[in-house]
């Protein structure tokens, strides 16, 4: 009974202290928020930011508030994602043996266009108070909507909506309250993002300040400030392939220290957006470039990479369309992962492109347009591959095993290329319907 006394003691002097929905280290604090890092893998808070994922997922977050001894937080999660349809379940406690919180939830979330996600969940929520003198229970179920904006690069926006059917009960006889979060999410540079929330409880407001910087591609730091709650937070998240693992620790003024710890496994390799700062180049700066620019049809990876818009993982898409779809377009460089303004960045670096299909350039005549292939199948043109690649990207399949697939064309006939990809891994069967109804209709 004591600590039961300190807990509610801690309440009186500082309510919000005590609204505990999140133990992932990367939500810092642990009321829901509405906006976070995009390129931060487990942010749960908004269930819409999972619909930017593209990968199957499950993990599990544990929490010690407060460094008091019997007070655990759990949560434990599990999603799978279709093309732009991404579903999870949630199992989340709370509390000490005399009082524990639960919440099992459901969520699904749809990016019906590239600047927008929506998600809509349902939960049940149950609060059990158990000891010598008293045994008690509530049970509950709640809706959950919530919205992300991506107008542009550098600016999100995001909104949250926990039990809107409280609106219309009376607070007495409403066990949930229809709490809301909103804010909004600064990109001022790659790999950068400063975020404002303002949450709204049962016990009142809450605002939050962060900034999240990505020093590696795999290694991420997150600071942050609550004001209502005198709370300092920061947070590490690491990479390791197919695993994203957090520590993080929220000091409170009056409470003490919150440790958390966490651990999540994609189907899919991780990696961040790595900070960096790119500034556009005017053509004549890029005139008084001391390297001369690059023959985008002959150079290297290690050439690629010299250019401050490519990454590794880029470089290597690069040489891959090359090799196995034919020559570069600024198209293609958006196809394959760069965004329209590094693609026109990269017009400063490189010269050769070769022109969208359709268009004439006498100065590429001498760029090999078809691939003959050994055996006794008709060669597949450069075009189909193209247009096989082009498709597979706008059904929704990963931009590398649509590589893959256009590769194949080259030396296999369609029966071949619809055999082996029975037995490819890593693709769901729904993506492989896919793949083989655009194969049937190109090649």
């Amino acid at each position: 009974m004591i600590r039961i006394l300190i807990v509610i003691a801690a309440q009186i002097c500082q309510p919000a202290a005590f609204t505990y929905r999140e133990s992932a280290p990367q939500a810092l604090f642990h009321y829901p928020v509405a906006v976070s890092d995009t390129s931060h893998f487990g942010n749960y808070s908004n269930p819409a930011y999972a619909a930017l994922w593209r990968t199957a997922f499950c993990g599990i977050a544990y929490s010690k508030p407060y460094s008091i001894h019997e007070l655990n937080a759990v949560d434990a999660r599990v999603g799978y994602a279709w093309d732009d349809i991404t579903t999870q379940a949630a199992y989340h406690t709370f509390g000490m043996r005399p009082y524990t919180e639960t919440i099992c939830e459901g969520s699904i979330a749809y990016r019906p266009f590239q600047y927008l996600c929506a998600a809509m969940g349902v939960g049940h929520y149950r609060a059990r108070i158990q000891t010598d003198e008293l045994s008690h229970n509530d049970t509950a179920t709640g809706m959950t909507l919530s919205l992300l904006l991506m107008p542009c690069e550098w600016l999100h926006a995001g909104y949250i909506q926990n039990n809107p059917a409280g609106y219309t009960r009376s607070p007495s006889d409403e066990f949930l309250y229809p709490g809301w979060s909103a804010g909004i999410a600064l990109r001022p540079l790659k790999g950068l993002f400063f975020t404002w929330n303002l949450t709204r409880e049962y016990l009142g407001y809450s605002n939050s300040f962060a900034v999240s910087a990505h020093l590696l591609r795999t290694l991420s730091f997150r600071a942050g400030y609550s004001r209502e709650t005198s709370s300092y937070a920061v947070a590490c998240t690491t990479f390791i392939q197919h695993v994203a693992i957090s520590y993080g620790i929220q000091y409170h003024g009056f409470l003490g220290a919150t440790h958390s710890f966490s651990a999540t496994a994609a189907s899919r390799d991780l990696a961040f957006e790595n900070l960096a700062y790119i500034k556009t180049p005017s053509r004549s700066t890029a005139a008084r470039r001391e390297t001369p620019p690059l023959d985008i049809a002959l150079c290297t990876r290690e050439d690629l990479m010299t250019i401050p818009v490519v990454t590794e993982e880029t470089a290597g898409r690069i040489i891959a369309y090359r090799e196995m779809i034919g020559p570069t377009t600024f198209k293609s460089l958006v196809q394959i992962g760069l965004t329209e303004k590094e693609a026109e960045i990269m017009r400063d670096y490189v010269y050769n492109l070769a022109p969208e299909p359709g268009e004439r350039n006498p100065g590429h005549a001498g760029i090999r347009r078809t691939t003959k292939r050994a055996g006794k199948y008709p060669p597949v043109t450069i075009e189909k591959r193209r247009d096989l690649f082009q498709k597979l990207l706008r059904a929704g399949i990963p931009a590398a095993t649509a590589l893959h697939i256009a590769d194949m064309a080259r030396t296999r006939s369609k029966s071949e290329i619809l055999k082996e990809l029975d037995g490819m891994q890593g693709i769901s069967p729904i993506q492989k319907k896919t793949i083989a109804e655009t194969c049937a209709g190109i090649l």
